[in-house]
Parts: C-alpha cells; structure tokens; sequence
C-alpha cells in the first residue's frame, strides 16, 4: 500500500491486529505441568492422604479436589510437594478471609506464608497419647512435630499434653496448623480416633465457614489449564490487555451511534410522472394498440362525466350526452363526437392517435370549464 494511499481512519487496526496476535498466543502457549502425586489425595500409599479424603467422601461432607491456588470456603493442603509458586497468592487469599488447613513435615511452604514453622522429630511414632478436644480420646500423631515459635493460637486439639491442631489468626483469615501432621496419612488413618478427629475438624471449619471443603492439589502439579481469558487478565499480559480493551473503547465510542432519538430512515425513491409517462408510451408504441388505448381514456372520461352529474354507473352514452346538454348547455353534437364508440383505425399513424387525444382533452376542459365559475 502506498503511503498516498493510508487513511487516517484506519489507525486502529495496528493495535486490533496486535490485540488479536496476543489472544491467539495464549490459546497456544502454556507452561508444561509436571505432576507429583505423592502425598496427594490420589496417593495410595502410607504415606498419601487418600484415606482420609475418601473417609469424608463416603461420609458425604462436601469435598471436592481443588487444582488451583486458591477455592473453596475451606481448604486443606496437606504435604505439599511444590512450595516456590503461586504460594503467595494462597496468603492473600487466608488474609482475605479464607479457612487454611496446613499439614506439612517441611517448613519451606509454611515460609511462603510468612509463618516460620519449627520442625523436629520425636520417638514413639506408634504410641497412642491421651487426648483432649473435638470428641478425640486417643490418637496416634507420628514422629514429626511442627510449631510456630513465639505465636500464640487457640489449641483445639491436644495430645499427650502438647498441642496437636492450633488455630492462629491470619489477618482476617485463619491457619488450622496440625502440629502432628502425620496422623493424616494412611498408616494412620486407621489407628485411635484418629479418623474421627479429621471428621470433627471438617466439621469445625465448615461450621464456621459454609461451603466447599476443598482438597489442595494444585500445590502438588495438579493444575488446571488457564484459559484465554485468565492468561489475558494475568502478568505480563494483563497491561496488554487493559490497552486493547481502553482502544476497543473508544473506537466503540467513536463509530458507534449517540444516544439520542433515532435517525428517520431515508425516503424511499419514488420514480417521476415523466419516467412513468415515458414507459408507458415506449410501451405503447411497441405494441402499436392505439383503438385500445383510446378506448380506456374515452372510458374514463365518460365515467368522470357520470360522478360530475351524478348518474349511476353503466349509464348509456346517449343518456349521458342528454343529461350533459340539459344540466351544462354543451353543445351534444361536439360531445357526442368523442363520446361516441368510435375507433383509432387498427394501424393509423402515432398522429392520428395524438390528435384524437387532444380534441378528448379539449372537450373535456370545456365540459369541467363551466364548474368553476359557477
């Protein structure tokens, strides 16, 4: 395209090409996800958690399995196993009001939560401890413990006269910290009431917060593909996408109509008596019917001069022309010449017709003269 040829009205498809580009990358591009199931509720093994999430199930509390960072009125995550991504976004999320549930031997994911958690090993994995709270008499809580130093929460649960689930604020949001996580594996499941405790701490967080249950895998490679939409809205392409959508604002405002009334569509064409005169005699020449054409104005002559005296319809020409002469004085000799069921001859000359014609006309202003100056 030359550049004489560049309208300044087309300015906007630059940056509606560059928008339309970026949707149809992240259609395409995504992150390749890498998944670890151990320790997941898919996990089957001693130390996954699939006993304890098909314990709720069966007992029909409202879990559901949650592949992204955040979801749920409650949620657990428990023994995450990718602890460098996206785990800020679930601290927002607590500080914002949500329900966490943390089950961890590690203390690096506790890190991204700006908890630092104190993690060590006891003996007596196997040993049933006394206990105290939420309708649990006796558990089995495994070898590691884990506390936040120098915080204090509300224990709800204890054993053997130490904490075992405490309950910390987190700006308006809360942290359950199980501080013997282990109990929530499958090797021990079974054992004490240790199954009934996971029952009464879903039944305490969902007490307090209704809703979903939610079981985190997210934090275990088990994500949800983002679509368009969310890759558009997420950095680096949410300030790309802002632009597009301030751009498709204004050219909206631009070409589309104002509010106001409605325009009146146009008139429609109407084609010119001299358009319709000109067809209509083109017509006739070609069919050359000019006894016809006489015969239909003779008609309509007659007929007008029947509504002007007020005769019926089908009047004789005789009686007509004797009316004419009683009523107007005209004279029925002239008025019975063109009145009279006389033809153009078949094949006579465009003149001949023509002038019959105008003598019709003549004697029609003649007959009509009278009336206005009565």
């Amino acid at each position: 395209m030359k550049q004489s040829d560049w309208s300044p009205k087309w300015w906007w498809t630059v940056p509606a090409a560059g928008f339309l580009v970026l949707m149809l990358v992240c259609m395409l591009i995504g992150n390749p996800v890498t998944r670890d199931l151990t320790h997941s509720s898919y996990d089957a093994s001693p130390e996954g958690i699939r006993a304890a999430f098909l314990l709720l199930d069966e007992l029909q509390y409202p879990v559901v399995r949650s592949k992204q960072p955040t979801g749920g009125a409650v949620k657990w995550v428990l023994f995450p196993t990718f602890t460098k991504r996206d785990v800020d976004v679930l601290g927002r999320w607590v500080r914002a009001g949500g329900a966490l549930l943390l089950a961890d031997t590690g203390t690096e994911f506790a890190q991204g939560l700006d908890i630092d958690l104190a993690s060590r090993k006891d003996a007596g994995a196997e040993s049933t401890e006394d206990a105290s709270g939420l309708e649990a008499a006796h558990l089995v809580g495994g070898a590691v413990r884990v506390e936040w130093p120098d915080h204090a929460g509300r224990v709800v649960v204890r054993a053997g006269g130490e904490p075992f689930v405490t309950v910390y604020r987190h700006g308006r949001g809360e942290i359950w910290l199980v501080n013997r996580p282990e109990f929530l594996q499958n090797q021990y499941i079974g054992k004490a009431d240790n199954g009934v405790l996971v029952c009464r701490l879903a039944e305490a967080m969902l007490q307090e917060h209704p809703g979903k249950l939610a079981f985190d895998e997210y934090f275990h490679g088990m994500r949800d593909r983002p679509g368009v939409v969310q890759l558009l809205f997420e950095p680096p392409t949410l300030w790309v996408t802002l632009e597009g959508l301030l751009v498709a604002g204004v050219l909206l405002w631009h070409f589309l109509p104002r509010f106001g009334t409605l325009r009146p569509p146009p008139p429609a064409r109407r084609r010119s008596k001299e358009e319709f005169l000109g067809a209509m005699a083109s017509l006739l020449e070609r069919k050359a019917d000019y006894a016809d054409a006489y015969r239909t104005v003779r008609e309509d002559f007659l007929r007008e001069i029947e509504q002007e005296l007020g005769l019926p319809p089908q009047t004789s020409v005789e009686e007509v022309i004797r009316e004419a002469v009683r009523r107007r004085g005209v004279n029925a000799e002239v008025l019975g010449e063109v009145l009279s069921p006389r033809r153009v001859p078949a094949g006579s000359r465009p003149a001949a017709f023509v002038k019959a014609l105008n003598d019709l006309e003549t004697r029609r202003n003649e007959f009509f003269h009278g009336r206005h100056h009565r």
